[in-house]
């Protein structure tokens, strides 16, 4: 029908039109990390290079903005598209936050919530600037060291023996 419609302009309809797809659920389970050691000034230990790792997900919360800062003229776009970028976004993140929140380094592990909490409201501008929306992101883990592990471990075990003397 569209082609007889199109006779009086040669065949070639002056009505054109795409159609694009956005898919809006959570893209869960994409994983961040730190691929070299972050620098971290520790009030007990002098500075420290500290590794970090965990999970994020988002989706689509702007279909239109996403469309014009991400889609472009491409023909097809998959999340692979993206993450990669999303990843550097939050380890960069990541790093000015941990440096900003004076955190000493043997309390981490007792604030990954609140440091994820910090995360998502730095990142929250960040990712809707792209149409995206950050809807969750967690901290597995933040490693110290093996020298410094260590080095806590003999503390301990020194500790544990208590004072020889006695």
């Amino acid at each position: 029908l569209t082609k007889l419609r199109s006779w009086k302009y040669g065949f070639n309809s002056p009505f054109k039109a795409e159609v694009y797809f956005v898919n809006t659920r959570q893209f869960l389970n994409q994983k961040w990390g730190t691929a070299n050691p972050v620098m971290m000034r520790d009030p007990e230990f002098g500075m420290l290079r500290l590794r970090a790792y965990g999970i994020f997900s988002f989706r689509v919360s702007d279909p239109a903005v996403f469309l014009k800062e991400i889609f472009g003229t491409r023909a097809e776009f998959s999340v692979e598209g993206i993450v990669g970028q999303l990843r550097k976004k939050v380890v960069t993140v990541f790093s000015d936050t941990l440096g900003e929140a004076n955190i000493p380094a043997l309390d981490l592990a007792s604030q990954y919530r609140e440091l994820g909490a910090l995360l998502i409201g730095h990142l929250r501008d960040d990712f809707g600037r792209l149409g995206l929306g950050l809807a969750s992101l967690y901290i597995e883990n933040i490693s110290l060291p093996e020298e410094v592990e260590k080095a806590i471990d003999s503390r301990s075990r020194m500790g544990v023996l208590g004072d020889l003397g006695r």
